[in-house]
Formats: structure tokens, sequence, C-alpha cells
């Protein structure tokens, strides 16, 4: 999956995260082994506090990215 990996700036607060699994990637691999999205990460705080209008609509937590992970469909791409 598309975890911002420790080290890695969040697009929003611009901080970096320390450990894993602090936030997520815009990224979505194809069925064919292709990636889309972005790549630029957004830690859990911002996905949270971010106003809509600034970031958009399409969301997730970590709970929830980590249940699709379960399930092999972990993805996130925020709106253009």
């Amino acid at each position: 999956p598309a975890w911002l990996p420790p080290g890695t700036a969040c697009m929003l607060c611009l901080l970096p995260r320390t450990t894993e699994h602090e936030g997520i990637l815009c990224r979505r691999r194809r069925p064919d082994g292709s990636s889309v999205g972005c790549g630029r990460g957004v830690c859990w705080g911002c996905m949270a506090a971010t106003p809509r209008d600034s970031f958009g609509d399409v969301r997730t937590t970590k709970d929830e990215f980590l249940a699709m992970e379960e399930e092999g469909q972990a993805w996130w791409m925020h709106e253009g």
C-alpha cells in the first residue's frame, strides 16, 4: 500500500513524519502493475482537519485504510 515513508513531509503541513503509518501517499496501483496519482503524501492529522474546499471530499482514516490493506484494497487519491 501507499504508506507515507518515515522522513517524508506531509504535503499540507510540511512536517516530516517520524514513524511508519503516520499518513498515506496519493497513489493507486492498477491491475497491470502501473501506478497513478501524484505520489505526494498527507499525514492523518491533515487528512482529518484540512477544510474540504482546499483539499477535497475524498478522505479516509487510518483504521479504514488498515482494514482495506487487509483486504488488499488499500489506496487513496486526492481530488485534483
